[in-house]
């Protein structure tokens, strides 16, 4: 089974670090739609959700 935590005030910052690496910027950036990683990073400071539940 695979589980995870909750996102903390502490993981934002590798969250945000991981977030702009080109290979996966590619996959949350979405002109179509205008969202930008910045959108993605306010989300995660905004909402304290589950990690994957942010990013599906």
């Amino acid at each position: 089974m695979i589980s995870f935590k909750l996102v903390e005030d502490e993981d934002l910052a590798m969250i945000e670090e991981w977030l702009n690496y080109e290979h996966v910027k590619k996959w949350y950036e979405i002109p179509e739609l205008d969202v930008s990683i910045d959108d993605w990073q306010w989300n995660l400071g905004k909402e304290k959700s589950s990690l994957i539940g942010l990013l599906i």
